[in-house]
C-alpha cells in the first residue's frame, strides 16, 4: 500500500512537472514573460525524481528546434531564457553554469549573457 501511494504521489508529480513546462512555453509565446518566469522558477523549485523507478518515462528534452542533453537541462534552460528576456544576465549565467558544456544553446546563453551583463556593468560605471 505505500509503494502504490509512493506511486501515485511520483505520478503527480511528473504530471504536474509537465504542466508547468508546457505552461512556460505557453506563457513564452504569449509573451506573458513574467508568467512564464514564474512557472519556470516553479519547476525548478519542484522536488526532482531521484531513482529510474520514480522517474517513469520522461517526455523529450526540447524546446522548439532545440534539443538539451537531459531533462533538467531543458527546464534550466527554460528558466535562464525567461530571465533574459528580464534582462537579468547574472540569473541566466548561475542557472546555467552546469550546463555550460553540455549543448550548443546552453553554452551560447550562459557566455552571451555573461558578456551582456559586463557591458550593462560598464555602461552603469561609465555613467556614475
Amino acid at each position: 500500500l505505500c509503494d502504490r501511494n509512493r506511486q501515485s504521489s511520483m505520478s503527480e508529480l511528473l504530471e504536474k512537472r509537465r504542466a508547468l513546462r508546457q505552461a512556460v512555453v505557453d506563457l513564452t509565446h504569449l509573451k506573458l514573460n513574467e508568467a512564464a518566469r514564474w512557472a519556470s522558477t516553479q519547476l525548478l523549485g519542484m522536488r526532482r525524481p531521484e531513482t529510474a523507478s520514480e522517474k517513469g518515462p520522461e517526455e523529450e528534452a526540447r524546446v522548439g528546434r532545440v534539443e538539451f542533453v537531459t531533462v533538467d537541462e531543458h527546464d534550466a534552460y527554460a528558466f535562464a531564457s525567461c530571465s533574459f528576456d528580464a534582462r537579468e544576465y547574472s540569473t541566466v549565467a548561475h542557472a546555467l553554469e552546469p550546463y555550460k558544456d553540455r549543448s550548443p544553446s546552453s553554452r551560447f546563453l550562459y557566455y552571451y549573457s555573461r558578456y551582456l551583463k559586463l557591458q550593462k556593468l560598464k555602461a552603469n560605471k561609465q555613467n556614475v
